[in-house]
C-alpha cells in the first residue's frame, strides 16, 4: 500500500504529483489528456507499421523490376543505371533517393566495381533482398548461370526521412487530438459541474450575511436536486434560528431596560440618605446597573444593525460626522486623561452610508481607544482619500497609545463578547458592532500595530463623488 505517493521519485520528479492537485477539474483534464494522447498514438502504430512495410515492399518491387530490366538487357559489366534511364514508374509508391547502382560480382565474391557486398548466399536464379552499410542501403542480389552475381542497390535515405515524417505526424496528430478532446471535455465538464458553481455562489451570498439566499432547485440537474433541496432546508433552519436569536436578544434587551432604569434612578436618589455602608452598597449596585445597561444597549445596537441591512445608504460628509463623534467621546476622554486629536480631513470627503450608523462606528472605535490608552496618552483620528481596486475609497485610522493587541489574537477582537487581557471591563460587543456596520457598508476593518506602542484600527469605506461627479457604486 502506498502511504505517501510523494516518496516515489523518477529523475528527481515526484510520481503521482497530480494526485495532490486539489482541483477536480484540473486532475480530470490531466488524466484525460494523458489517456487521449496515449490512445491516439497507439492507434496509429499499426498504420505506421503498415506504411513502413508497404514502403519497403515498393522499394523491393522497384529493385526487382530494375533487376529484370538489367537481366533482359544482358548486362555483363558493372556500371550505373539512373532511374530516369529505366521505364517510368509511379513515384508516389517509391521512397528512393538517388540512383540505382548495378554491380557484377565474381564467384569468389570479389566485386568487379567499387560496390562491395559482404556476403552472397542466395541460390542461382533467385533474387534475394537485404541491407548493407548498417541498413542505409537496400540491395537485391541475383546469381547468374555462370556463377557470378548481379547486385542492385539503392539508398534508403528517402525511406528514413519519410519514416521520421510519419513519426512526427503521429506525435502532432496525437497532440492535436488531445487538444481537441481537452477543449470538448472542458466544455462538457464545465457544464456538468455548473450546479456546484451555483451552490458555491449561494454559499458566498450566505457568507456575506444574506441569509435569505437559496439555491434554484429547478435549474439543477436531476442528480443534484436532492442535495440542493437539503441545503435549502438547512439554510431555512439556520435562518429561522438566527431570526429567533435576534428576536430573543431584542425582546430581552427591551424588557431589561425598564427595570434597569428604575434601579439606577432609585440608587441615585437613595445614595445620600443612608449610612456609609448603605451608600457603598448602593454605589456598587449603581455601577453594576450601569454596566448592565451598557451591555443591553450594545445588544440592541447589534440586533438593530443586523435587521437594518436593507436600509438605504446616502451621502455622508466625513468631516462633520467625525467632529460629532469626537464631541460625543470628549467627556470620556477627559475623565481618563486622554487627548483626542483629529487630523483635519479634506472637507470634500464624502462616503456612501448611513450617518447614524457611521457616527456610532467611530464613537465605538474612539471610546475603545480611550479606554485602552494610558493617562496622558493621545488618540488620533485620521481620514484620507485613497484609490480602491474599482473606485475611490476613504481610509479612516483610529490610533491609540495603549498596550497593543497580541499577534495571536488576530481578528478575534471583532468576535462577540471577546475581551482581551485589559483592565477595562467592556461588554465585548463594541468592535463586533463596528465590524457589522462596516460590512453592511461594503467596507473593510482591520487592525495593525502602531509602533512603537499602541494599535491602529483602519476602516475603508466607499467614497461618494464630490460635486460634479457621479457617486461611486
Amino acid at each position: 500500500m502506498i502511504t505517501n505517493p510523494k516518496k516515489l521519485q523518477v529523475v528527481g520528479v515526484p510520481m503521482f504529483y497530480w494526485i495532490n492537485i486539489r482541483s477536480f477539474r484540473v486532475r480530470t483534464m490531466l488524466a484525460v489528456s494523458v489517456v487521449v494522447f496515449v490512445v491516439s498514438s497507439l492507434a496509429r502504430i499499426p498504420t505506421i507499421i503498415y506504411q513502413n512495410n508497404f514502403a519497403i515492399s515498393s522499394i523491393d518491387e522497384y529493385l526487382k523490376g530494375r533487376l529484370n530490366f538489367v537481366i533482359a538487357r544482358g548486362a555483363s559489366a558493372s556500371g550505373q543505371i539512373r532511374a530516369s534511364d529505366l521505364h517510368p514508374l509511379s513515384a508516389s509508391n517509391l521512397e528512393l533517393c538517388g540512383d540505382v547502382t548495378v554491380s557484377r560480382i565474381n564467384r569468389d565474391g570479389t566485386p568487379l566495381d567499387s560496390f562491395a557486398v559482404t556476403s552472397l548466399n542466395n541460390e542461382e536464379g533467385k533474387p534475394e533482398f537485404g541491407y548493407s552499410d548498417g541498413g542505409k542501403i537496400r540491395t537485391v542480389s541475383y546469381v547468374t548461370s555462370d556463377g557470378d552475381s548481379l547486385v542492385l542497390a539503392v539508398s534508403m535515405d528517402g525511406f528514413y526521412a519519410n519514416k521520421r515524417i510519419r513519426l512526427y505526424n503521429t506525435i502532432v496528430g496525437g497532440l492535436l487530438a488531445t487538444a481537441m478532446a481537452l477543449f470538448l471535455f472542458w466544455w462538457c465538464l464545465t457544464y456538468a459541474i455548473s450546479g456546484f458553481d451555483r451552490i458555491r455562489q449561494t454559499a458566498d451570498l450566505v457568507r456575506t450575511n444574506n441569509l435569505t439566499a437559496r439555491i434554484d432547485v429547478a435549474s439543477m440537474d436531476t442528480e443534484m436536486q436532492p442535495m440542493a433541496i437539503n441545503l435549502n432546508a438547512m439554510l431555512d433552519h439556520v435562518n429561522t434560528l438566527h431570526e429567533a436569536q435576534i428576536r430573543f436578544i431584542a425582546d430581552a434587551s427591551h424588557e431589561l431596560r425598564t427595570p434597569l432604569a428604575g434601579i439606577i434612578t432609585n440608587s441615585e436618589m437613595q445614595d445620600g440618605r443612608n449610612s456609609e455602608e448603605m451608600r457603598l452598597a448602593l454605589h456598587y449596585c449603581h455601577l453594576s446597573a450601569q454596566r448592565l445597561s451598557r451591555l443591553v444597549n450594545s445588544l440592541l445596537d447589534l440586533t438593530q444593525e443586523e435587521t437594518n441591512r436593507d436600509k438605504p445608504l446616502h451621502r455622508v460628509f466625513v468631516e462633520t460626522m467625525l467632529w460629532e463623534a469626537l464631541e460625543q467621546v470628549e467627556s470620556i476622554a477627559k475623565k481618563h486623561g486622554v487627548k483626542l486629536v483629529l487630523d483635519q480631513p479634506d472637507s470634500s470627503l464624502i462616503v456612501v452610508g448611513d450617518n447614524d450608523e457611521l457616527f456610532q462606528l467611530f464613537v465605538n472605535l474612539l471610546a475603545n481607544a480611550v479606554y485602552h490608552s494610558p493617562e496622558g496618552g493621545v488618540v488620533r483620528l485620521e481620514a484620507c482619500r485613497t484609490e480602491g481596486i474599482h473606485f475611490p475609497t476613504v481610509l479612516f485610522r483610529v490610533i491609540d497609545q495603549g498596550p497593543g493587541i497580541e499577534p495571536t489574537v488576530g481578528s478575534r477582537v471583532f468576535e462577540r463578547f471577546y475581551r482581551g487581557p485589559s483592565q477595562y471591563e467592556g461588554s465585548g460587543l463594541g468592535l463586533a458592532i463596528c465590524k457589522a456596520v462596516v460590512e453592511r457598508h461594503g467596507g473593510t476593518i482591520n487592525h495593525r500595530p502602531n509602533l512603537p506602542r499602541g494599535t491602529a484600527f483602519e476602516v475603508t469605506l466607499n467614497a461618494a463623488a464630490t460635486m460634479g461627479n457621479h457617486a461611486a457604486p
